[in-house]
């Protein structure tokens, strides 16, 4: 079966999150440095409000989010469900990340 759904936001502006772990939202953003812009990807878990996940790189691809959510599942040990809140743009729903 498909590991990854995508699916509507599921995420409101009231979020009652009870347990770590079950909950990461996703960023990317954009930093200018003296060289030319760095783009990191974070994962933060919403109950510990923590990053447990991040990746950096001078351009933005898939593997800037992939790499950020295996090194999230690795550090947590995640083996249950967690629902990923991304903004859904192309990296987040492409086959990779279903994948």
């Amino acid at each position: 079966g498909e590991l990854v759904t995508v699916t509507p936001i599921r995420l409101k502006r009231e979020i009652d999150v009870t347990e770590s772990n079950t909950v990461w939202v996703t960023y990317i953003t954009y930093v200018r440095t003296h060289e030319d812009w760095l783009y990191p990807s974070v994962l933060i878990d919403l109950f510990i409000r923590q990053v447990v996940g991040w990746s950096m790189s001078d351009r933005i691809t898939t593997d800037l989010v992939l790499n950020a959510i295996i090194m999230a599942i690795r550090r947590r040990k995640q083996k249950g469900n967690v629902i990923v809140h991304s903004d859904q743009r192309s990296l987040h729903t492409s086959y990779d990340w279903k994948k």
